[in-house]
């Protein structure tokens, strides 16, 4: 049994970055998403995938995205500051809306009559409502924007896969990870993509059989599982793939399972059938990535719901938690992290240590409001080093590397100190 204390760490998108060298931000797959809906309107085949996304009516309709995108920034035009990060329109908030197009063109009785009411009203004349044509046209650009998200990503995975091994920026990344794999026994829920963590750290579980080309989802093995020494991928992978059709098993035919498939330059299934059934019986499209609004109906589908109910579990389990490269934007995740941190305060002899690796000053002001509610605000530690900040009067002991994601693992020392319940580094 191993005596290692068990350290959580919660990854977001701005770990995979690595300065520019590594995965997407954020920004660039805003530029990249508007440009394939635009392409799929005008026909344009280098826009579509190799499943069954192929050639479906898109060439010539509405530009949906387009027209939810521009919703979105006159709405929150003169938003105050305060509002920033509520009001940007990044791509997954418009697919969010993409999905609320789709419940109000769907005809009666399914989708959502309030919106349905809404945008029948407020498009009249710019859409037929009356034969449903205009809730397939939406469904086939989600469902070919999602594919081409998930091919996108998947070569850029690729990619970098090939030169991991001699990239000067993927050093850090992995002296910080295996550093703290010596010390702690590790936990991995990741919100990105990509295959960065699961290329440092190989050996780790990944809730799925990946010894075999089937690939299968283990739910049973991930809850009764005590071990830690896992990554979980909660808003998908670029491994994860839709059983394809004709090896579906009955029943299975229009709604597919998802499974891992290793070979990242294998065949893939994008395309998981027919629509879900979400809250108030609205519909999702399912997807091999969780991206957009209504995130928690896009998570009650395996693998994501099994990984989700287990989030929980392994945040109370945890002796310490470190957060890299999130920025608090998911409410799902901020839930589940402030109600650990509550129950901490009572339930625990010891305080749970907290660290979030983020830049600039913008990490500092998010994990406060979350974290460390009861803080009045953070203090530099100049005298040790002025990219930490802790919380100052606050049960919970939360400090902020304000450095960069990538360049915390030179300062490897402290921060493992710090998780370890030791704030001699900082004090």
């Amino acid at each position: 049994m191993s005596q290692k204390k068990k350290l959580l760490v919660l990854l977001g998108a701005g770990s995979s970055v690595l300065d520019g060298q590594g995965m997407p931000s954020v920004a660039e797959l805003d530029e990249k998403m508007q440009a394939w809906a635009a392409d799929l309107i005008t026909g344009n085949p280098k826009t579509y995938t190799t499943d069954q996304v192929v050639n479906k009516p898109t060439a010539g309709k509405p530009n949906y995205y387009e027209m939810a995108l521009k919703n979105r920034k006159a709405y929150y035009q003169d938003a105050p500051s305060f509002m920033e990060d509520v009001a940007r329109p990044n791509y997954e908030r418009v697919l969010g809306d993409l999905h609320s197009f789709l419940n109000g063109f769907l005809t009666k009785p399914m989708g959502d009559p309030i919106l349905h009411w809404l945008q029948e009203n407020a498009l009249q004349g710019l859409v037929d409502f009356s034969n449903g044509n205009a809730a397939y046209d939406v469904l086939w650009q989600i469902k070919a924007l999602y594919a081409k998200l998930a091919c996108y990503m998947r070569q850029r995975s690729l990619d970098f896969e090939k030169g991991a091994a001699t990239s000067p920026l993927f050093v850090p990344y992995t002296t910080l990870l295996h550093g703290l794999q010596e010390h702690f026994e590790v936990g991995v829920y990741t919100l990105n993509y990509d295959t960065l963590a699961l290329t440092a750290s190989p050996d780790f579980f990944t809730g799925f059989d990946t010894s075999t080309d089937q690939g299968r989802f283990l739910p049973g093995t991930v809850h009764q599982r005590r071990d830690w020494n896992f990554i979980y991928h909660l808003h998908g992978s670029v491994h994860h793939s839709f059983v394809p059709t004709n090896q579906r098993p009955e029943g299975e035919m229009t709604r597919s399972r998802m499974v891992w498939q290793r070979d990242l330059s294998g065949h893939f299934v994008e395309d998981g059938g027919d629509l879900r059934p979400a809250t108030e019986h609205r519909r999702m499209v399912p997807s091999t990535l969780i991206a957009g609004g209504w995130k928690l109906d896009q998570i009650q589908e395996d693998p994501f719901q099994t990984f989700y109910s287990a989030f929980p579990r392994h945040a109370h389990e945890a002796q310490a938690i470190l957060i890299g490269g999130y920025g608090f934007g998911d409410a799902h995740i901020n839930s589940v992290l402030q109600a650990m941190l509550r129950a901490a305060k009572t339930d625990r002899d010891q305080p749970l240590p907290v660290l979030v690796l983020g830049k600039g000053e913008k990490p500092g002001k998010l994990s406060g409001t979350l974290l460390a509610p009861n803080s009045p605000g953070f203090k530099k530690m100049g005298f040790h080093d002025p990219q930490f900040e802790v919380a100052t009067n606050s049960s919970t002991p939360v400090a902020v590397w304000l450095g960069g994601f990538n360049q915390a693992s030179t300062r490897l020392a402290e921060i493992i100190q710090w998780l370890d319940g030791n704030p001699a580094p900082f004090l």
